[in-house]
């Protein structure tokens, strides 16, 4: 049984996924599988990418219909052959030892954890992923000056759960359409279920950010729909 399986959703992004796929083969630690979900992309990402070849296995599921994020990461939740869940984007490299070290800081943690989130950069020197490393979208910081290594919440470009937790508290939301938000509420699910979220630096990934000003906006606009929507549905805790 592998240690670890790395579930990854995706829509029309071939060249993306085998990118960080081929960020995966080099990892430090080989004892996990992946999961690609193809959330119905116009020409089936199987047909694009082989299950073979790799030095994990591999495994790519189809979605009938486009259901968005949140559902498409539940279809690898439950297809999960390992208890700890990573989760990562398409458009995301992970470095070579990020497999290693969340396997290692689960190991270690306390019964009460649910989830670790890691270190995001922008893999790009432009403007625009300089201004996403300023503002550290995809990075939450600490919420509690008293207990520094707690976060509020995760991020799926680059985290990790526990598979019971995430089952107990309900998985993600797939009331949420588009990528933005989902991640939020499924972390403030585990924690009303009695589960704290701890950082994990050391793993490390690096965010593949499209460059522009109209796909900054369309960035913000999908997180702001999405922290609409937790904040209507999740808060207060």
């Amino acid at each position: 049984m592998p240690k670890a399986t790395v579930i990854v959703p995706t829509y029309n992004r071939s060249d993306e996924l085998s990118g960080m796929l081929t960020s995966l083969a080099r990892q430090t630690c080989r004892e996990f599988e992946v999961l690609v979900i193809d959330d119905a992309s116009a020409k089936p990402i199987a047909d694009q990418i082989s299950e073979s070849g790799w030095p994990f296995k591999l495994r790519i599921k189809r979605n009938e219909k486009n259901s968005g994020p949140g559902k498409s990461r539940n279809t690898g939740v439950l297809l999960a052959r390992s208890d700890l869940l990573l989760f990562t984007d398409d458009d995301c490299r992970p470095a070579p030892g990020w497999v290693e070290y969340f396997i290692l800081a689960m190991e270690s943690a306390g019964a009460d954890v649910g989830g670790l989130g890691g270190q995001t950069l922008a893999e790009g020197k432009d403007i625009f992923s300089r201004y996403y490393d300023f503002h550290r979208l995809l990075d939450p910081l600490p919420h509690d000056r008293n207990n520094p290594d707690y976060i509020p919440y995760l991020v799926t470009a680059n985290c990790a759960v526990r598979k019971d937790a995430l089952l107990h508290s309900g998985g993600f939301d797939g009331r949420i359409p588009s990528a933005g938000g989902e991640d939020v509420a499924a972390s403030l699910r585990m924690v009303k279920s009695g589960y704290v979220l701890k950082r994990c630096p050391d793993a490390l990934v690096y965010h593949r950010f499209r460059p522009g000003l109209r796909d900054v906006w369309k960035t913000c606009y999908r997180y702001g729909l999405g922290g609409r929507f937790v904040v209507d549905r999740y808060l207060p805790l």
